[in-house]
């Protein structure tokens, strides 16, 4: 399994025979970018485009690298289909919740269906061989709550940090619980919303912090243990 974690195009993770699973879109100013990176590592197929919520910055592109690449499976939240969601179910692709993988398990922790978009984002729990991987969406602190009391997690690997590192996630009672080794904060550099936030930083004093914004791309590579690469550009 190799993740890679961008601030161009989020996440991508990539198998022998399994191609492959993005969580999150960018806009289309990056778009070559991201099409050129994909196909840099021998993606010709998507087999699951996974979109966490409907807001602009996460699926504001799905329609474009869908005319670029070829999409199998497209997975959804279970909000309101908004009007960018809308555009990418028109291209036709089969919308599923469920995902037919040999090498791991993913399990959605977050059902929820309220107004907001960010509440509704999927937070995806993956488990492969031995290791633990959280991918938060956008999910504010409610909803880590919410998980925290469902779920006996505990011990993750690599986190996906919720919402750029915004003080409305990562809740320090959270992660005090699930005690990631690896936290990745994917955020622009010089963003405008000056993520990460102290509060998020000061709660994962605790684990090893990787962010996009001063790490560049970060490639995990996972055999028998987590190796990483950075590549700042």
């Amino acid at each position: 399994m190799q993740p890679h974690f961008s601030p161009l195009y989020r996440q991508v993770s990539n198998l022998p025979n399994l191609t492959l699973f993005v969580t999150f879109c960018s806009f289309l100013s990056i778009l070559i970018k991201v099409i050129k990176f994909l196909k840099s590592i021998g993606v010709t197929k998507i087999d699951y485009l996974v979109l966490s919520h409907g807001d602009q910055d996460h699926a504001g592109d799905a329609e474009n690298i869908i005319n670029k690449i070829k999409v199998s499976n497209l997975v959804l939240n279970n909000g309101t289909i908004n009007e960018i969601e809308q555009k990418i179910i028109n291209k036709n692709i089969n919308i599923t919740n469920n995902y037919n993988l040999k090498y791991f398990n993913i399990t959605n922790l977050n059902k929820e269906t309220k107004d907001n978009e960010n509440d509704n984002s999927i937070v995806n729990y993956i488990s492969f061989l031995n290791y633990q991987f959280l991918f938060m969406g956008d999910a504010p602190k409610s909803i880590e709550e919410k998980i925290s009391k469902k779920f006996n997690l505990k011990n993750i690997d690599v986190i996906k940090i919720g919402h750029h590192g915004s003080k409305t996630s990562t809740n320090k009672d959270f992660i005090n619980k699930i005690k990631p080794k690896y936290s990745i904060i994917s955020v622009g550099r010089l963003n405008r919303y000056n993520h990460p936030h102290e509060e998020t930083l000061k709660n994962l004093k605790n684990s090893n912090i990787l962010r996009t914004d001063l790490d560049g791309t970060i490639i995990m590579k996972i055999k028998n243990k987590i190796n990483i690469k950075l590549c700042k550009s």
